[in-house]
């Protein structure tokens, strides 16, 4: 009988076919990015595809289009852009309201992932910094500005905020990976909850050709704050997301 982690692993699964994340086509990303993604061996994941397989959820596939795929019709497929700029490219989905980072979900959408920093240092928080992380006014926080790419076209500038007693001497390890990732493995720090607030901005100067878009494209901008599993805020995020190369996912659980 399947364990726990595998029987959990198989039905994040199934929520992650529901959210969009397979391919079009219904394929589902490869074993190594699931791993990543779900936190667990590749050999729970195999194990969980195992079981979705004798299901009859998932098939697999050999030949020139090998790989696992969704063996039911999935209106959740990732929907494509049709405007001639974007090329018809797939939009990358990130679902709201859950700890799951940029990486994971551009990994998820099946694309290859890439951050570039831009900034990485100590600075004073404005008004607004100070209060979303309950700090005292004119406090120090850890800046860091990121753009993240999905095989190689820039979609997300990112400007994180950290409080320095929690992270000091977060700025010297490699900055490129998973900022949650990093805060768990490095800090122990675990994201329990995730505040954001989303607006429609047009892009401008420096953010749009950051980008690679022009003045006045639409960007969906991103103001989030994330708290670890004692309440206590622990990131604030300002981002700005190129909007014909991303679409954001919300799912609502009323049990």
């Amino acid at each position: 009988m399947p364990g726990w982690a595998t029987r959990k692993t198989a039905e994040e699964i199934r929520r992650l076919v529901r959210l969009g994340k397979a391919r079009e086509g219904g394929q589902l990303p490869s074993e190594r990015d699931l791993a990543n993604a779900l936190q667990v061996s590749r050999a729970t994941v195999r194990a969980a595809l195992r079981i979705l397989r004798d299901e009859g959820e998932l098939e697999t596939r050999s030949g020139r289009s090998s790989g696992t795929f969704v063996s039911k019709s999935n209106p959740y497929w990732c929907l494509y852009s049709r405007t001639e700029d974007a090329a018809a490219r797939p939009a990358v989905p990130h679902p709201m309201g859950i700890p799951q980072g940029v990486d994971e979900s551009i990994a998820l959408g099946g694309c290859e992932t890439e951050s570039v920093v831009l900034e990485a240092r100590r600075v004073r928080a404005d008004d607004d910094i100070a209060r979303c992380l309950a700090l005292p006014e004119n406090s120090d926080v850890l800046q860091l500005r990121r753009l993240r790419k999905a095989d190689g076209e820039d979609i997300v500038l990112e400007c994180a905020y950290l409080p320095c007693e929690k992270f000091e001497g977060i700025l010297e390890k490699d900055l490129t990976q998973s900022l949650y990732g990093l805060m768990k493995g490095e800090f122990g720090v675990k994201i329990k909850r995730i505040s954001e607030v989303l607006e429609v901005v047009l892009a401008s100067g420096a953010d749009a050709e950051a980008l690679g878009v022009i003045d006045g494209a639409p960007l969906m901008k991103s103001v989030s704050t994330a708290f670890d599993q004692s309440g206590a805020p622990i990131e604030h995020s300002r981002d700005l997301y190129r909007a014909d190369r991303i679409k954001f996912i919300v799912e609502n659980d009323f049990e």
